[in-house]
């Protein structure tokens, strides 16, 4: 569904990320993204949405995340 079809719904897509908003916004410049970007830094936002876990399938496949090799055959 693209953005338009959203907003002819009544919906907007946008993104809330732990970062300061100052870098945030920087970013989002540099890309040349349009999407509003929010940040949740210094609230419990995530912890009161339930969304404090990657809600990626396989994570992002990071070393530091449980559990090891989950995106692997083994």
């Amino acid at each position: 569904m693209t953005a338009r079809q959203l907003h002819v719904r009544n919906t907007t897509l946008v993104a809330v990320s732990h970062a300061p908003y100052g870098k945030l916004a920087d970013f989002r410049e540099r890309m040349g993204w349009t999407v509003p970007w929010y940040s949740a830094h210094g609230s419990d936002f995530n912890y009161d949405f339930h969304t404090t876990l990657d809600l990626t399938a396989l994570g992002r496949q990071e070393d530091w995340e449980e559990p090891n090799g989950r995106a692997t055959d083994e």
